[in-house]
This record gives C-alpha cells, structure tokens and sequence, in this order.
C-alpha cells in the first residue's frame, strides 16, 4: 500500500464560553486536547476513508459540535469530532475512492474510556454522497504543481519541499504522461519574458533541451549539435568605469618692488584634477577552452589613460597612455598527479608611456619585456 500524506493549512477552533475567566484554562485544556486527540484522529479518518493512490482536494470543511458539558469535556468533545468529521469526509469524497474500503458501522456513540484513541473512536455509517468534483491524479497534481512554479517562482502550499533535482523529475515525467498539455501550458507561457527567464535560470541544460525538442522538434538537433561543437568554450568579461576628481592645492608667488631686499607675496588656491592612477576604463577579456584535461586561455587587459603626477601648473601635468597587456596560458594534465604549464606574460610587450600636456609630447617609455614561464606541477596529496 502507498503512504499516505495528508496537508492541512490552517486549522481554526472557534469556542464561545459563558465566562471570560473560563477561556484561557478552556482554551489550554483544548489546544492540548486538539494535538493529542483530534489531529491523530483526523489523520485515521483521511487514511481510512480516501484511496491513497488518488489525490483530494478539500477547500473547507466546517464542523459544527454544538454544545459540549465542559464536565465530561475529553469524551464529549472527541466524540463530537468523530461523528461530524466521518460525516463531512464521506460526503466531500468520491464514492468510488472508498467504496473499496469497509467502514465499520456503528448506529450509536458508547461513552468511551478516558484513554481514548483514534482507533477505539467508533464510526457512524453515514449515506456516501458523490462529490462534486472528481479526484486529482498524481499526473494533474505534478501538472499544477509545474505551472504554478512557472507563473510565481514558488511551490503551492500542498506540495512538499524539492530540490532542482526531484523538480525536474517531475518535469520528466510529466514529459511522459501528459506531452501534449506541457507542450500547450509551455508554448502559452513562454511569451512572458519573466518565466522565460525562471526556467533558463533554474533549470538543467538537459531539461532546457527537452523543453526545446517538445516545442520545437525541428531545432532540437541544430542546437545540440552547436551545444555540443562549443562545448569546452570559455569567455569571460568585466569592465570598470571610474569618474574622480580631487583638488590640488597650488602655490604662486607674485610681484616684488625692485629692490635687492624684496618679499615675495605667495597666493594659496586650488585647482581640479583626476586621482592619480586612476583610469576611467579598465576592461578584462578572456577566451578559452577546457577538454579532459587540457585547458588554454587568451587574455587581453585593456586600460584607458590616467592621470600619472602633478605638474606646476595644469599643462605641465603627466599622465599614462592607453595599453592593451596580453596574456595567454596552457595547462595539459599528464595524469592525476602531474600537470604540464605554459605561461606566456605581456606577449607584445606593450610598453608604459608617459606624456605631457598631449600625446605628442611623449616624456617617458618604459619597457618591461614579455617573461614565459614552462613549468611542472606535482600534487603530492590527493
């Protein structure tokens, strides 16, 4: 026999007492009453009565216990529950989920012993009523359950906790039991871009094919085949992007009288500049390619002028050109321990050059040569 799981959202206790002072100890006395008692009993009716291969689906179930002797309050309020809980299942319920199932009858409530239990709780035979609704199916549970996720990003309150993984088993299956209903809930709700967006981000490239061979069956093997050619391809890039100014102070010195002895007069102002060191732009570009155990990488930083050091006056101010440095680095393992390298630094030797005023008036070039470095890598502990 399949477990059964059954899920209440919310469960409410509306009481209405004589006295104020009755309700706190009432309402303690109940709520323990409720955990010990009730929630078994109603987990031993919805066992009993439904088809553990179905899925039902209840939005409220009232019960109505009318008065209770607060004297024989444990008996009398279980007693009342059972009677009026059996009663609404049986007819909220399909006939045919527990026609197969004998429940026993029982004409009339014996007051029970102190120790009641769910199982010595007898239950009333009551009319069975078809319901109104047929059952959800596993298949139409994991068909919401899939649809919701796509519309909100969140599971329905009814299902239990999933990782990505049993997600996509149920996506898998529903591949298989219900193909043409995904593909038209999926052809419907791809034209939103924000669950277009959900499903690239959340799901597997295994699962994004299927998705793509049940909508479009024509493209499915053009885009394995290119998956697959640019399998191994690496790319990366970044760029940053500064806007700073400062203030630097300056210092002139003005007017003398003529004579030998004279004092000169010195005016203290500021004048604004960028940060030293500071490019605007500096952008990292890399391309690359991994297989089994081979890995090579080309790499170009780019770096736009920046201010270098602070002259007299503005026009005597240096600053540093525009450089492109390019790297490049290949990596062959020989086996689990040993790895052959090859690194090739600054392959065009870009140099560092500094200017004045403009970039005619070139004041420094410093060269730092390309350095490569052959080496061999040994992993002493696995």
């Amino acid at each position: 026999m399949t477990s059964q799981r059954h899920i209440i959202r919310q469960q409410i206790l509306d009481l209405h007492v004589e006295a104020e002072t009755q309700a706190f100890e009432l309402q303690n006395q109940l709520s323990a009453l409720y955990r010990s008692k009730i929630i078994p009993l109603i987990e031993t009716f919805c066992d009993r009565l439904s088809d553990p291969d179905t899925i039902h689906r209840i939005d409220t179930l009232e019960i109505d216990l009318g008065e209770i002797d607060l004297n024989t309050l444990e008996t009398d309020f279980v007693q009342k529950v059972a009677a009026s809980l059996h009663e609404q299942l049986t007819q909220r319920l399909a006939f045919e989920t527990i026609s197969s199932r004998p429940v026993p009858p029982s004409p009339s409530f014996t007051p029970p012993s102190s120790t009641l239990s769910p199982s010595s709780v007898p239950i009333p035979t009551q009319p069975v009523q078809p319901a109104k609704q047929p059952p959800t199916n596993p298949t139409d549970a994991h068909f919401e359950l899939f649809r919701d996720f796509l519309q909100t990003g969140r599971l329905p309150w009814w299902c239990e906790p999933l990782d990505q993984s049993n997600l996509e088993k149920r996506f898998t299956q529903l591949l298989t039991d219900t193909p043409e209903k995904l593909k038209e809930l999926l052809q419907n709700s791809l034209k939103q871009t924000k669950i277009l967006q959900r499903l690239v981000y959340q799901f597997s490239e295994s699962m994004l094919m299927d998705i793509l061979k049940l909508i479009v069956p024509t493209w499915h093997p053009l885009v394995h085949h290119y998956l697959r050619d640019i399998d191994g391809v690496l790319f990366s890039a970044n760029l940053t992007l500064l806007d700073s100014d400062t203030f630097y102070p300056v210092f002139s010195r003005q007017g003398t009288d003529g004579s030998p002895l004279f004092t000169p007069l010195f005016i203290n102002t500021e004048r604004p500049g960028a940060i030293p060191g500071q490019p605007d732009l500096t952008a990292n570009i890399a391309l690359g390619y991994e297989k089994g155990g081979f890995s090579g990488r080309v790499s170009v930083i780019l770096q736009d002028q920046s201010f270098d050091e602070l002259g007299t006056q503005e026009l005597k101010d240096t600053f540093t050109n525009f450089s492109a440095r390019w790297d490049a680095t290949v990596k062959q393992d020989i086996n689990d321990r040993f790895q052959v390298f090859l690194n090739w630094n600054n392959i065009t030797n870009e140099p560092q050059r500094s200017f004045q005023s403009n970039l005619d008036d070139e004041t420094e070039r410093e060269f730092f040569g390309a350095t490569v470095d052959l080496g061999l890598r040994v992993k002493l502990f696995k």
